[in-house]
């Protein structure tokens, strides 16, 4: 197994971090901790300034997207990821961070097709800091592969649900999405005839 910190004493660190919801990105509640948390492990893992690091943000963007290959003009991406893969395949970046798995990737598809073209091409080590995954070993890559499936099964249940709870309020007479420009929604009160 080839060491952690590849050739270079300093090693070039992408922090990848993104949260599902714009909520989430103008509160901060998880960007920035996930990058707090992965900037510990580094420490840990490296020492202190022993790195240069990149962050990588994707700010409401759902981890069912993809990204966009070098001098694609694809839409519907993610930007940070978009960006970790041109930083890839430039030689900028040698070691991939992230909190937890999910945080990279919840589409196998899409998994795999990053590990095959960036993170096998270019020997690149990822670190998942939360799931403890190395991917330099058969093993690890698919123990990760195990994983991106499990959270692409979770995403793909809660979606289920919310459609399903979505009928739900539409058969029992209750708005669901949004209000349309000059309307107000009000409370019905339940008769107990």
């Amino acid at each position: 197994m080839k060491p952690l910190a590849h050739n270079s004493s300093r090693p070039s660190v992408g922090i990848l971090t993104r949260v599902s919801t714009l909520e989430q990105a103008d509160l901060g509640y998880s960007l920035e901790h996930q990058e707090r948390v992965c900037r510990e492990y580094l420490d840990r893992v490296f020492g202190p300034g022993n790195y240069t690091t990149t962050v990588f943000a994707d700010g409401g963007f759902s981890g069912k997207l993809g990204f966009a290959k070098p001098g694609s003009s694809a839409k519907n991406v993610r930007p940070g990821l978009s960006a970790l893969v041109k930083a890839i395949a430039d030689g900028e970046v040698s070691v991939v961070i992230f909190w937890r798995l999910d945080r990279l990737s919840r589409n196998a598809r899409v998994w795999h097709e990053f590990l095959e073209a960036y993170v096998l091409r270019y020997s690149v080590t990822l670190i998942s800091v939360q799931d403890n995954i190395d991917t330099r070993s058969s093993m690890g890559r698919f123990a990760a592969g195990i994983l991106v499936l499990a959270a692409e099964l979770f995403s793909d249940i809660t979606a289920e649900n919310i459609k399903a709870a979505m009928a739900r309020r539409r058969e029992d007479g209750y708005p669901t999405g949004q209000i349309g420009f000059g309307w107000r929604r009000t409370i019905r009160e339940e008769s107990n005839v």
